[in-house]
C-alpha cells in the first residue's frame, strides 16, 4: 500500500514507470535499505539471480554499497554516506557530552543508526575501515578523540589524589567530586572504586 499524494512514493512511482531495472533496483532499496539481496529482489520483483547482477553492476557504478561479505547488507549510496554522517554526528555530541567517557557504548550506537545486531557489525567494520570511527570491544569513538580532563578538573584530581595518598583507607568526605571524573580516574587506573 501507498500513501497517497506523499512526494517519496510519487517519485518512486515515477521512477518505475519510466526508469530501467537499474533505476527500478536502487528506487527498490530506496524503499527498505537496509536490505539483503533476497529481501531486495523481493522487493523489486525480480529474480535473485536478476536481482544480483543489477546489484553488482549499481555497486560498481557506485549507486549501492555493499557491506560485508557476499552483498550481505545493502545500502543506497545515498543511504550509505546519511548512516555515516548519522554515526559521525552522534559520536562528536556523546564526546561534547560525556568527554571523559572512553568512547560511546557500542548498543547505542546500534540504537542511533537504528540497526539490527548483524548489520550492525557489518556496518561498524566498514565505518572502521573508511576511518569513520574507531572500535574496541565495548565502544566506538571517533578517531583521534581521547578522554582528557579540563585544567579545572586536573587541580580537582591532583587534590583528590594527594588526600588519598594521605589516607588511603579513609578517603576524603568533605570533598566533592564529580562522578565523572572519578570513573575516568577508575579507568585510569588511578584510584581504586
Amino acid at each position: 500500500r501507498h500513501k497517497r499524494f506523499d512526494p517519496a512514493t510519487l517519485q518512486r512511482l515515477a521512477t518505475l514507470a519510466r526508469g530501467s531495472e537499474q533505476d527500478l533496483i536502487v528506487s527498490a532499496l530506496e524503499a527498505i535499505e537496509p536490505a539483503s539481496l533476497a529481501g531486495l529482489s523481493t522487493k523489486a520483483n525480480l529474480s535473485a539471480d536478476r536481482a544480483s547482477e543489477l546489484a553488482r553492476a549499481a555497486i560498481e557504478q557506485r549507486l549501492i554499497v555493499a557491506v560485508g561479505p557476499g552483498m550481505e547488507t545493502l545500502f543506497t549510496a545515498a543511504g550509505w554516506a546519511a548512516r555515516a554522517n548519522t554515526a559521525r554526528d552522534s559520536l562528536q555530541a556523546y564526546h561534547h557530552q560525556y568527554p571523559l567517557r572512553p568512547g560511546m557504548p557500542r548498543e547505542e550506537l546500534r540504537n542511533r543508526l537504528d540497526l539490527k545486531a548483524g548489520p550492525f557489525l557489518q556496518v561498524l567494520a566498514r565505518l572502521a575501515e573508511e576511518a569513520v570511527l574507531v572500535a574496541d570491544d565495548a565502544h566506538v569513538r571517533l578517531p583521534g578523540f581521547s578522554p582528557a580532563f579540563t585544567a579545572q578538573q586536573k587541580a580537582v584530581v591532583y587534590s583528590y589524589v594527594a588526600s588519598l595518598g594521605e589516607s588511603p583507607f579513609t578517603p576524603p568526605t568533605g570533598q566533592k567530586i564529580d562522578p565523572e571524573v572519578v570513573n575516568a580516574l577508575v579507568m585510569q587506573g588511578l584510584v581504586i572504586k
